[in-house]
């Protein structure tokens, strides 16, 4: 894998993998700051230790770490990382294929003769290969 001329297809979106994570950051510092308060004025500091034994201020951080490395991380999969471009020029070898179905009422009739029948006329254009038209035909039962 070669790793030159790194670039981003869409830069718009890198001050969401920047600015994001740090608006987030103060928004849980406000948030630990206004529950640690409601929980003063709730009950005595004596009572606060029975009540958040079992809370956990470890999971709390690690939980908030990997939501900021995941709104860093989507703000640069949005940007669209890119490297080691390289520009290639290819021909197109073959032929396009083009299926048609005709499903109207003269396919169901029971006789027909080949006057009878649709016919499909194919006009191609000889420098690339390719189905260019399809007229179709004829009168049915």
């Amino acid at each position: 894998m070669n790793f030159s001329h790194p670039h981003f297809a869409e830069p718009r979106w890198l001050w969401m993998a920047f600015l994001a994570p740090v608006i987030l950051f103060a928004l849980q510092r406000y948030s630990d700051w206004a529950r640690k308060r409601q929980l003063a004025r709730f009950a005595a500091p004596e009572f606060l230790e029975r009540l958040t034994s079992s809370h956990s201020p470890w999971r709390r951080t690690l939980k908030q770490v990997l939501l900021l490395l995941g709104v860093a991380g989507i703000g640069m999969a949005l940007a669209r990382p890119q490297w080691g471009e390289q520009a290639e020029t290819s021909q197109a070898l073959g032929q396009d294929v083009v299926f048609l179905l005709d499903c109207s009422r003269s396919e169901f009739t029971a006789k027909t003769t080949g006057a009878e029948t649709s016919t499909m006329t194919i006009n191609s254009n000889s420098s690339t290969n390719s189905v260019a038209t399809i007229n179709l035909s004829g009168t049915g039962l």
